[in-house]
C-alpha cells in the first residue's frame, strides 16, 4: 500500500472548510488559517462534490516511530492532495 492509500484509508471525519478555519482539529490548539501555506495550496485546489477528511495513522504506527495525522481532499473517491499535520 502506498502513503496515500494509506491517508484515505485512516480517514477519521469529514470536515468542511469553515470547521477548519474555525476550530481546533487534529490535537492543535488553534484553527488552521491562511498562514499555514499547504492549507491556502490545498483550498485552491478544492472543486464542488470534493471531500475533505481528517486522517490519522493507527496507534500502533505511532508507537513504532511511523505516525501521520493530517487532511485529505478525495475527489471521486481517490485523493487529490493531503496535508501533513504531525508525524513521528
Amino acid at each position: 500500500m502506498n502513503l496515500g492509500d494509506a491517508f484515505l484509508t485512516w480517514r477519521k471525519e469529514p470536515l468542511t472548510v469553515e470547521q477548519v478555519e474555525s476550530q481546533p482539529i487534529l490535537d492543535h490548539d488553534e484553527p488552521l488559517s491562511e498562514a499555514f501555506d499547504e492549507w491556502r495550496a490545498l483550498k485552491r485546489l478544492m472543486q464542488p462534490g470534493d471531500e475533505l477528511w481528517t486522517f490519522r495513522s493507527p496507534q500502533e504506527e505511532w508507537d513504532r516511530h511511523m505516525g501521520w495525522q493530517g487532511l485529505v481532499l478525495v475527489r471521486g473517491g481517490k485523493l487529490v492532495e493531503a496535508i501533513i499535520t504531525a508525524q513521528n
